[in-house]
């Protein structure tokens, strides 16, 4: 009995620290208003053809307007869901906080709002598919699908930032032989900056301004122009090892002295300076070709 209790609480204690894991929460709202657009239209699409709950039994003029109507319907809470209340309340969701417990019980909401929405519909319209009860329970039993596929994903994500992780330590061993060159950085107010490109370690966005970190006979230094990383990237172009690794970032891959992996993305670490750098997924393929 004592053995069985002791099992219990090491399972739970698992489980728990499993579900407070980190899980990406996906703020990319164009990305988000492509998927709720093509759902909802599949979803039109699949009833006005396949015709469920009798459709067939009605003219084609009437399928339409209901596939239409449930179609809207789809959009309006989806958006509303995955644009409006994240918006509002980005603090809640945010990436860095976004945990597996929180990935369930969200996409449970999304089902249960879509459903609670379809049911009052078919309630005005006066059709019955289920009862109240009936739904209640759909609701409960689609927390299992959900919460597997959560940890399956949780799984792949993990896995999969691994592997690149584990790629570019790997392509750190093949550095290139260093060019000494020059650069010179023109701001706004017409300041002038002139460096050795392979100094820099990193270039971080800071709102009108650039943050360059340098690095010169061991020796770190800051320094601030008033000028877009985009036009700091443009005058970077010919100097291959300095690359994109985020909207934020430009980033030199001979001073990368660790990459780690988790399911919310991937990080790199960087020689002399504190902080770590994001990377995102459509810069880590170009990242692998310059390593």
């Amino acid at each position: 009995m004592f053995l069985h209790i002791i099992d219990l609480n090491i399972c739970q204690a698992v489980m728990l620290k499993f579900l407070k894991k980190r899980y990406p929460f996906n703020n990319n709202y164009t990305q988000v208003a492509k998927i709720v657009f093509f759902v909802s239209l599949a979803l039109s699409i699949f009833l006005f053809f396949f015709q469920p709950f009798d459709l067939n039994m009605v003219s084609s003029k009437q399928k339409f307007i209901f596939s239409s109507i449930i179609g809207l319907i789809t959009f309006s809470v989806l958006t509303f869901n995955l644009w409006v209340i994240p918006s509002y309340f980005s603090a809640i969701f945010d990436t860095e906080k976004w945990t597996v417990w929180k990935e369930i019980i969200w996409n449970t909401w999304l089902i249960t709002s879509v459903g609670l929405a379809y049911y009052l519909f078919l309630k005005i319209m006066k059709i019955q598919l289920f009862t109240e009860i009936q739904f209640i329970k759909l609701i409960l039993l689609s927390i299992i699908p959900i919460s597997l596929f959560v940890v399956i994903n949780q799984n792949r994500l993990l896995k999969l930032n691994l592997m690149d992780a584990h790629m570019l330590n790997r392509k750190l061993m093949q550095r290139l032989n260093k060019i000494p060159r020059q650069v010179t950085f023109l701001s706004e107010y017409n300041e002038s900056l002139t460096i050795d490109p392979e100094d820099i370690i990193v270039i971080r966005s800071a709102g009108n301004y650039i943050e360059i970190f340098l690095v010169h006979e061991g020796t770190l230094n800051k320094k601030m122009m008033r000028m877009p990383l985009k036009k700091a990237e443009a005058q970077l172009s010919q100097f291959t090892f300095i690359v994109r690794t985020h909207r934020s970032f430009l980033v030199n891959i001979h001073h990368i002295i660790h990459a780690q992996g988790n399911s919310q993305g991937l990080k790199i670490s960087l020689q002399y300076v504190e902080f770590t750098v994001p990377v995102s997924r459509n810069f880590i393929t170009r990242i692998k070709e310059l390593m």
